[in-house]
């Protein structure tokens, strides 16, 4: 059953929400900054694309990376809480799906950087090929259909108020998030063998040390969608919100962010790799 919203949301005031708030705007535009120079660099000399290597195109995809994109989404949405202290039925239902949608560019990042550790750097082809069994290619990019489902039903479910669809959207990530567990636990056996570079291990190990707070952030968002109100974060308990969905986003984006790095360095001699244009 659909929701009835009235023209203006009276939201009860909260010292601690507006200060949360505002550290989330500040560290995720401190992420957002890191994110568009370390990508532009990784695209720039771990250039694997069809199209030929220019500055623009790299500036571009660093721009639409997944994590800059999350943290524009976290720095739309809480900035509109901030600048909106009784907000209109339409700004209210543009920040639940802000906030509904956030959380999937992060399982979409995990499923890319799996992905980034298998590219054979060996090859001078461009774009290169992967060192994975085209199963595991294939199932890596099989994961994306849920999360992309999932961030529709939040889409749907935000313009037309209907708690089913973020209930089935929260369902979908937690599939997906168990089906890239199992994955990774694939990987993990194959990490002490001679198949990944000493900088690929190094990264799955960092993915891997993220996983705990994966499982802490989509039990939050199901406890969100099917727990009582003291998990809703507009009107719950600000300590929960914080511990289990403001900590652990931001544990999993510094891991994913370290591992991005890890495999593709942006330090030392990564200016020496030289990249052919195509």
């Amino acid at each position: 059953m659909s929701l009835t919203l009235p023209d203006h949301i009276n939201l009860p005031p909260s010292t601690h929400r507006t200060n949360i708030a505002i550290a989330e705007v500040t560290l995720f535009s401190l992420i957002l900054l890191i994110q568009l120079r370390t990508r532009y660099i990784q695209e720039y000399h771990y250039w694997n694309h069809k199209q030929r290597r220019r500055h623009f195109r790299c500036a571009v995809k660093a721009w639409g990376s997944l994590i800059s994109f999350l943290a524009q989404i976290r720095i739309a949405g809480f900035a509109m809480s901030l600048a909106v202290k009784e907000p209109s039925r339409g700004v209210f239902v543009a920040g639940t799906i802000l906030q509904s949608v956030g959380f999937s560019p992060l399982l979409l990042e995990l499923t890319f950087i799996l992905l980034r550790c298998g590219i054979d750097r060996n090859s001078a082809k461009v774009p290169r090929g992967s060192k994975y069994p085209r199963a595991v290619v294939l199932a890596l990019q099989c994961a994306r259909i849920p999360i992309l489902a999932a961030i529709v039903l939040f889409i749907v479910g935000g313009c037309i108020l209907e708690p089913a669809c973020f209930k089935a959207g929260a369902v979908l990530l937690l599939a997906a998030l168990v089906y890239l567990i199992l994955i990774s636990g694939y990987m993990g056996f194959q990490i002490y063998g001679n198949f990944f570079s000493r900088r690929e291990r190094k990264s799955l190990v960092i993915l891997f040390a993220t996983l705990p707070f994966f499982v802490i952030r989509i039990f939050y968002l199901l406890l969100v969608q099917f727990g009582p109100q003291q998990f809703n974060p507009l009107i719950g308990d600000w300590r929960v919100m914080v511990g289990m969905g403001f900590f652990s986003e931001l544990c999993i984006v510094a891991g994913l962010m370290g591992a991005g790095i890890m495999v593709e360095p942006i330090f030392g001699s990564v200016a020496s790799i030289e990249v052919p244009s195509v």
